[in-house]
């Protein structure tokens, strides 16, 4: 199974003409969920009734390699349900050290697609788009409480101390005080007292 996270595919075309990005393409909407998340990275989808009824979907990717960022992507989609696909064009990238990166104008930006038949990541974007509201919540449980690249790098430290890869990414959407009873129930002993000065950190 092939991984959504694949930092080369933010390389430029050789020799495309680019543009530069601005700050106002880095900002995230209103109901931000984590909709799947590994070693490799975190993948996010923002649902606005707005933007869903124009067929508009926010991604933002956080890629990651040891634990460390490695880089980022964002992506307008646009949903095929009945085929179980959802395309969208890059719209905004940074480098590992947080440097907006130019991208090839016009025809020449990358296009991503994700298949439902892929499983893992593609299934799970695919599956949050074209899901009902309440399909949509059982997912992805919540909307997240900090920023995307807060969320991702809560994962990505929780990963690290050897939580679990749902619990984490149930703890790394939530804010401190939701996230306490399960950091009580859900957590080893051994591991409270770092879970929750991590998420002090994050937050």
């Amino acid at each position: 199974m092939r991984s959504i996270f694949l930092p080369a595919l933010l390389a430029l075309a050789a020799g495309a003409p680019v543009a530069a990005q601005t700050e106002t393409g880095a900002e995230t909407p209103r109901g931000t969920y984590l909709v799947y998340a590994d070693t490799e990275g975190s993948a996010f989808a923002s649902y606005e009734p707005a933007l869903a009824e124009t067929g508009v979907w926010p991604l933002s990717f956080f890629y990651f390699q040891d634990g460390a960022m490695a880089g980022t992507a964002r992506i307008a989609a646009n949903a095929d349900c009945a085929q179980g696909v959802v395309r969208g064009r890059l719209t905004h990238a940074t480098g590992a050290d947080g440097t907006l990166m130019e991208l090839p104008q016009g025809a020449e930006t990358p296009l991503f697609a994700f298949d439902r038949a892929g499983g893992g990541g593609d299934e799970a974007i695919v599956a949050f788009v074209c899901g009902t509201g309440q399909d949509r919540l059982v997912q992805a449980e919540t909307p997240i409480h900090a920023s995307p690249e807060a969320t991702a790098r809560a994962y990505a430290g929780l990963l690290a101390l050897g939580v679990e890869s749902r619990l984490a990414q149930s703890l790394a959407i939530r804010d401190r005080r939701t996230a306490d009873p399960l950091i009580g129930t859900a957590v080893p002993d051994d591991l409270r007292a770092a879970v929750r000065a991590l998420l002090d950190g994050a937050n």
